[in-house]
């Protein structure tokens, strides 16, 4: 059933990153920019070349699939405007995948530490990032400074966010459209994470 799917997956979550994937007949086409701050100039360019190159429209998909973040407040927002007005026009389905859970499919806890916090750069020097307590189902997602977070979780094992693989991608994807978890094109908004542990306001942040 898969290799009969198209849908492509967007990811322009990384403020120096603009990646369109393209998946048909069971492969993986991948196009990427790494211009800083690319987006608005390379999405919809590497959007359709990917197509054309694989003599596909648009309109051929199943769905689109997006990276919701967290990550580049920009990047987010000129991601989901374009993927709002393709999903519209073309009357596609939306599936939304996140960083965190992406890269937990490739996570392996090799120290076996009981707390993990998973750490993506934000501004200002601070980081989004995922508490998770090992055995349980708790995880908690905000935003800190360094320093705030191990004084919150002092025996916290620090894990640097590394984009997975897009196969890591392409599985989530696939997981969530075979449970048929679409989101709505009108309530469908970046993951902006905007509460946390920081020390001062969150303007510090400039979220």
């Amino acid at each position: 059933m898969k290799e009969k799917l198209k849908f492509l997956i967007i990811n322009t979550s990384d403020e120096n990153f603009t990646g369109v994937s393209l998946f048909l007949k069971g492969r993986i086409f991948s196009k990427n920019s790494s211009e800083e701050r690319g987006h608005i100039k390379n999405l919809m360019p590497l959007i359709r070349d990917i197509l054309m190159e694989n003599s596909c429209e648009v309109s051929d998909l199943n769905f689109i699939s997006i990276v919701e973040g967290p990550g580049s407040w920009t990047g987010l927002r000129i991601g989901f405007a374009t993927l709002k007005v393709l999903c519209l026009i073309n009357n596609l389905k939306l599936i939304v995948i996140n960083n965190f859970d992406i890269f937990l499919r490739e996570f392996k806890n090799k120290n076996n530490s009981t707390e993990i916090a998973i750490l993506i750069g934000s501004s200002n020097q601070n980081y989004y990032y995922r508490y998770l307590l090992s055995g349980t189902r708790e995880k908690t997602d905000g935003i800190s400074s360094l320093e705030t977070l191990i004084i919150k979780y002092p025996n916290i094992e620090k894990i640097y966010f590394v984009k997975p693989d897009i196969s890591f991608f392409v599985d989530e994807v696939l997981e969530k459209y075979e449970k048929n978890i679409f989101v709505q094109i009108d309530e469908v908004e970046p993951y902006y994470i905007s509460t946390g542990d920081l020390k001062s306001n969150f303007v510090k942040a400039k979220l």
